[in-house]
């Protein structure tokens, strides 16, 4: 089961990608084109781009988390369909782009692609190899990327005036600057308290009374037993036997994975015009050195021109690949040219290819073929621990027939924990999940947990929340009603102590007269920043809503905080001009951000969207349906 941390970093990466909602301008279909998954006017978006993109957020996502999820976890987390908002919204735009005429040229796809500041190595300029391994890391081919850029750039052209055109009002910049922005100075003493007076030990009818009046403090959680059998595929690993004639014969066929290619070390020199490129060319032939021919007149230091050792394949750009892997060692190649401009490489060394050996890879290869066969055994014993039960025997019955081990767990409540507080041992959080959705004297469904098998419970007896009896927890209840009693003591003193000072009496006298802290709150926000000592949030909005001079008080846990305003520091936007800027952005881009989306709710309507949704619901490893459910 995916943690809530873990969801909440899914939202937030999910939301990175998606731009707006699709809003209310959609309708649905339920066949159609089994390779479309949506259409936007007359433009298509196919089931293909949308599984690569959803591929591109999972492999995020396994990053992000260090962890593999399933299919069923994509969809219920909303990644698969905010994917897909993401993808329409973008073709959207760009329906409307092209609509209204914008193109992008070939020349200025190119120099935007070399000018953007990702691509850029340790000399500041475009290098390949920093742009190979952006696209690498992210799963992109080059043909797709530079695609996907150039419908941004489009998507750009068309918003750029509403983005870059709105300038919120100085006077509106300048009233939220002063409020956000102004700080106050405060007198603080924190007074415990028991010092501001003492309480009576309470008989045991009130005791009673107290139990019964706050029996949520006292409840123990519902807690629940249940009996846990779990299917892994360590438990039928051992008895998986491979033959050596399988191991050589996949070996065989794997060949091509335990070899490595032909390596080359290139360098490239990359120039804007072919007349530059000449030029470079016959410095080289003439002998002079590589690096200072780059430098000189392609601006770019010997880290810039070095791609490193290289396959064929890693090479994006076909004619590039076939002229590196047609040079000899030390040779350099004529002028090449590309959208990025004008390659000049020289290949330092060659490798050749590499293969590992039978004997190197034996294990490793018996090991994969024993684990995918256990796989099998695995499944095929689920199948029958179904039926077993299907036929009428109970959990326990069917696990002693197919020799599975049966957990007992007892007392466990929904955090995991048993009745002692403690996280109970060898219980995970997905088993928890599925104990609590399962009722009494009911057995889960057989739940496939990925790497992990497959596991499956019977709950023997469900506890609901129950209030614990008085004589059990006494010594709690005492407390918590003398806590109680303290702190309204503590706080009727604490509001006549406020009165006191108001009067005129020290602060530093009250302090010291109650064995209290004191100490100076220094310039702080409405938000508490600045603080070095954290205050009660009543007492921040009190310290703001007071005059100078007042004073004002609030409880903070088993103590009582009075603070008495002190000084005032007015923001001024003019001085202060880094945060005024700020906020001027914030607005800026806030309502930048409104009318984006009114835009695009207009060219949705203007346009038409269409969601395929049987094809949005296929399962994703399928081409038009079947099985696959997790990665």
């Amino acid at each position: 089961m995916i943690s809530l941390g873990a969801k909440v970093l899914i939202i937030l990466l999910v939301l990175s990608f998606a731009v707006w909602g699709i809003g209310d301008h959609l309708s649905f279909t339920g066949d159609g084109n089994a390779n479309t998954v949506a259409t936007v006017g007359e433009r298509e978006i196919s089931r293909r781009d949308y599984v690569s993109e959803v591929q591109r957020q999972i492999s995020r996502l396994r990053r992000a988390l260090g962890t593999d999820v399933t299919e069923d976890q994509l969809r219920a987390m909303g990644v698969t369909r905010r994917v897909l908002d993401g993808m329409i919204s973008q073709a959207v735009f760009v329906e409307g782009a092209r609509d209204m005429g914008l193109i992008v040229g070939e020349d200025t796809l190119a120099q935007e692609i070399r000018i953007d500041q990702r691509f850029r190595g340790a000399s500041g300029q475009f290098d390949r190899t920093q742009f190979n391994r952006i696209l690498y890391d992210n799963g992109y081919q080059e043909g797709v990327f530079i695609n996907l850029f150039r419908s941004d750039l489009i998507r750009s052209q068309l918003l750029s005036g509403i983005i870059n055109g709105q300038i919120a009002p100085k006077s509106l910049t300048n009233a939220i600057h002063s409020y956000r922005m102004e700080r106050r100075i405060a007198d603080v003493i924190s007074i415990p308290n028991r010092n501001l007076g003492v309480v009576s030990q309470p008989p045991d009818g009130e005791l009673a009374k107290y139990h019964k009046d706050n029996a949520a403090r006292f409840t123990a959680p519902e807690n629940r037993d249940f009996s846990l059998v779990r299917l892994q595929i360590k438990d039928v690993l051992d008895e998986i036997e491979v033959a050596e004639d399988k191991i050589r014969e996949t070996y065989q066929d794997r060949l091509d994975e335990f070899t490595v290619p032909e390596l080359r070390a290139i360098k490239q020199i990359l120039l804007n015009s072919k007349a530059e490129a000449e030029k470079a060319h016959r410095a080289l032939s003439a002998g002079t050195d590589f690096n200072k021919v780059a430098a000189d007149i392609a601006k770019m230091d010997a880290e810039a021109t070095d791609l490193g050792e290289v396959s064929r394949g890693q090479l994006p750009i076909p004619a590039l690949a076939d002229a590196a892997f047609e040079l000899a060692a030390s040779a350099v190649s004529q002028p090449i040219a590309s959208d990025l401009g004008w390659h000049i490489l020289k290949v330092t060394k060659i490798s050749a290819t590499q293969t590992r050996t039978y004997d190197e890879v034996k294990a490793q290869i018996k090991k994969e073929i024993a684990s995918e066969e256990a796989v099998d055994v695995l499944f095929k014993l689920a199948n029958n621990f179904e039926d077993s039960l299907g036929g009428g025997d109970t959990l326990d019955e069917a696990a002693r027939k197919l020799n599975f081990k049966v957990t007992k767990f007892t007392k466990t409540n929904r955090a995991g924990t048993g009745e002692l507080g403690t996280p109970v041992a060898g219980l995970d959080p997905e088993v928890v999940r599925v104990a609590f959705e399962t009722g009494e004297n009911n057995d889960s469904p057989l739940i496939d947990s990925g790497e992990n098998g497959y596991f499956m419970l019977h709950m023997d007896k469900v506890t609901p929340p129950t209030l614990r009896p008085l004589k059990t927890v006494r010594s709690q209840v005492r407390d918590a009603m003398m806590r109680d009693r303290r702190a309204e003591v503590a706080g009727r003193r604490a509001d006549g102590l406020v009165k006191d000072i108001q009067a005129g009496k020290d602060l530093a006298e009250v302090a010291k007269k109650f064995g209290g802290t004191q100490w100076t709150a220094k310039a702080f926000t409405r938000t508490g920043q600045g603080l070095e000592k954290r205050l009660p949030g009543a007492v921040v909005a009190a310290v703001f809503a007071q005059r100078l001079g007042q004073a004002s008080t609030a409880g903070a846990g088993e103590s009582q905080i009075i603070a008495v305003l002190k000084h005032i520091e007015r923001a001024n936007p003019l001085a202060d001009k880094e945060s005024a800027e700020q906020i001027r952005t914030q607005l800026n881009q806030g309502i930048g951000n409104d009318l984006t989306a009114q835009l695009a709710a207009a060219m949705r309507a203007k346009f038409g969207v269409t969601v395929n949704q049987a094809a949005l619901d296929a399962p994703l490893r399928s081409g038009r349906g079947g099985a696959g459910n997790g990665y």
